[in-house]
């Protein structure tokens, strides 16, 4: 028991246990407890033509613009809302097609004419139309609608009281007019863009984004375990045509996710596919460009860039549910800007329900990232490879291959009398000038090279990678042959003193 407690790991594992609680907090909770929506962009036609009253000319629509413009929010924080006034009603439709807002009021012509009927014989409720723009983030949409109607109750109840002081405090009420009076203005919502039934609450894009990029984890991961096994020497040649079969393969990965996405969500769980095959490609797309960013990584750094793309997942889930306008500064500015994910759940919401009108900016994007992985992945055959050094050193013990072999990553010169007693343990009768020359020669074949005593360290390296390489087949070759063989009748056949069975 005292021995338990004398290591540092059960110490270490109650810090371990916070910091990630903590980093997991922060990218689950750290953006998404508390949103606060500020700077919503809703549109505003103010069209109405005003009227002629008794008092004067007075302009109702004209009115209620400025009180919903200048409103100041509770707390005296910013805006919850950004007005922008456009001419009609037709641009703010076009507007919001092209993603530029999350609601649109309309007021008509006849705002203030029916408005000043109310106490009238003949009183009519001034009408007005709110646009919802549900694809553009059905959360966000909702949220500015809401506001928007609630402004608009806030109106409803002060030109009620105002008109009821004008009647006076004896004046009767036609049932006409109370019921008119009851919601002066009458606000009719239309959905456009709407994300309609089985969408998962408009949030499918964002989901099928999430699959996706483990769709792509999956296939880098595997892709780059087979990569590792393929790469049997550190030839720069060698291993770009790793790179390449990795990149080609990550092509047919990439189809095979995007199929089974669409199958599986779209027959198996009935979500709403407006386009199979439009939206089945861009899959594809994402998938693959999701694909050449991880590889990107693993390239680079190896398995420990893997926990990378669990906490970019982490990170990425909750940020992408919300409208931006939602978010604290430093998430939106700092990792919402910057996820690879944001792009292709805006490219998905745009044919989900934009009918593909915006896809240009999300695609040229995410095809730029694309590129530049492609790039990063076969220029990472510069870095210094040492996975096929590492293996040569811990299997080339075992198979009782003579020789210092342990110092082949060592920058100083390399001890290099190993190929001298190599060619007499293989049972050659050979110098030790005539072994160099014939392993030359195996190097080389074209022109052959001059002895000039000693191997240098490159070639050394290359011909230990080289006899390491015949070795392991060899062995694949004759599954009965121990390895010291193997080693002997390739080192012959390497020599020329021995030739290939036919």
């Amino acid at each position: 028991m005292i021995r338990f407690f004398r290591q540092r790991h059960p110490y270490l594992t109650v810090f371990l246990v916070f910091l990630v609680v903590l980093v997991l907090g922060l990218a689950q909770l750290g953006s998404s407890v508390n949103p606060v929506p500020r700077d919503l962009p809703v549109l505003l036609v103010q069209g109405d033509a005003g009227t002629k009253t008794p008092a004067g000319g007075t302009n109702f629509g004209h009115d209620l613009s400025e009180r919903l413009r200048h409103a100041v929010p509770p707390g005296g924080e910013g805006p919850a809302l950004v007005w922008r006034v456009v001419a009609s009603e037709e641009a703010a439709i076009e507007a919001m097609n092209r993603e530029e807002a999350y609601a649109a009021l309309v007021i008509p012509a006849d705002f203030s004419k029916k408005l000043s009927s109310l106490l009238s014989p003949d009183p009519q409720s001034a009408s007005a139309v709110l646009y919802v723009n549900q694809g553009m983030n059905y959360n966000g949409a909702t949220m500015a609608s809401g506001i928007v109607t609630q402004m608009l109750g806030g109106a409803n109840a002060q030109l009620r009281d105002r008109l009821l002081a004008k009647s006076g405090p004896d004046g009767a009420l036609t049932p006409a007019q109370t019921d008119a009076l009851a919601e002066p203005i009458r606000v009719t919502s239309r959905s456009i863009n709407a994300v309609g039934p089985n969408s998962s609450n408009g949030s499918a894009p964002v989901v099928l984004t999430q699959l996706v990029w483990f769709a792509a984890m999956v296939s880098t991961m595997m892709l780059f375990v087979a990569a590792n096994r393929a790469t049997a020497n550190g030839f720069r040649l060698h291993r770009f045509g790793i790179r390449v079969s990795q990149i080609l393969m990550g092509i047919a990965a990439s189809g095979a996710a995007a199929l089974s996405i669409l199958w599986i969500a779209g027959q198996w769980f009935g979500l709403r596919i407006p386009d199979y095959a439009g939206i089945g490609w861009y899959l594809f797309f994402v998938c693959f460009v999701f694909f050449l960013v991880q590889t990107t990584v693993v390239s680079w750094l190896g398995f420990a860039g893997m926990p990378l793309f669990i906490l970019l997942f982490f990170f990425a889930a909750p940020l992408l549910a919300l409208p931006p306008e939602l978010l604290p500064a430093f998430s939106r500015r700092f990792v919402y800007d910057w996820l690879p994910l944001r792009f292709a759940a805006e490219g998905l919401r745009d044919l989900f329900y934009f009918r593909g009108l915006n896809l240009d900016r999300p695609t040229w994007t995410l095809a730029a990232i694309g590129g530049v992985g492609v790039a990063l992945i076969l220029l990472s055959v510069l870095k210094r490879h040492r996975s096929a050094d590492n293996e040569l050193e811990n299997q080339l013990p075992a198979m009782k291959v003579p020789g210092d072999f342990s110092r082949l990553e060592a920058s100083e010169p390399l001890a290099q009398p190993a190929f001298a007693e190599a060619a007499a343990h293989a049972d050659l009768p050979i110098k030790d000038r005539e072994f160099r020359h014939a392993i030359r020669e195996f190097l080389t074949p074209s022109p052959p090279a001059i002895d000039d005593g000693h191997f240098s360290d490159n070639e050394y390296r290359k011909a230990l990678l080289k006899l390491k390489d015949a070795m392991i087949k060899e062995t694949d070759r004759y599954e009965e042959m121990s390895p010291d063989q193997a080693y002997r009748q390739t080192l012959k056949k390497l020599t020329g003193r021995q030739k290939e069975p036919e």
